[in-house]
């Protein structure tokens, strides 16, 4: 890696505090404040470099952004396929062994395994406009029967237009 820089330093300790395993424009909202001549091409630049010297890792493209996280011990992720959170998900030794056993693998051929599902909190937001919905649809059918009578069907019929 090239010269000592503080904008490198910043960018790989905004990465070591947070578990979101964020992507470059996370990080420059975040650093910005703090250094007001930094720049997203520079937040790309630095986050490459790192990630060529192994000290920081890329997860691939996420939720149409490249997500990176600088914990570099075996750990496997949780991704949410609506918001694109990346959870970590600590080794279980039960599940690698498994999964040895079916595919033959060694050791050293699990290095990460990724899940793919919906975020509790997703799921929360999901319930939400789920009963939303309902409740709205309720209302509605109820308003309607209330404005004209027991049904729908007892409206009057348009009158056709007098020529």
């Amino acid at each position: 890696m090239s010269r000592h820089s503080k904008n490198r330093e910043a960018i790989l300790e905004c990465l070591k505090t947070t578990k979101s395993h964020p992507s470059a424009e996370w990080v420059y909202e975040r650093l910005k404040p703090e250094y007001p001549n930094l720049s997203l091409g520079t937040v790309y630049r630095n986050l490459t470099q790192l990630k060529e010297a192994g000290i920081i890792r890329t997860l691939g493209t996420i939720a149409g952004q490249e997500r990176f996280d600088a914990d570099l011990s075996c750990h496997h992720h949780i991704i949410c396929s609506r918001c694109g959170a990346v959870l970590d998900l600590e080794q279980d030794s039960r599940m690698e062994r498994m999964l040895r056993e079916f595919s033959g693998a060694t050791d050293t051929d699990i290095r990460e395994i990724r899940f793919v599902g919906v975020c509790p909190d997703c799921k929360r937001i999901r319930k939400i406009l789920s009963e939303q919905k309902q409740g709205a649809s309720d209302a509605g059918a109820a308003g309607l029967r209330s404005s004209f009578g027991k049904t729908a069907s007892v409206m009057p019929q348009a009158r056709p237009a007098q020529v």
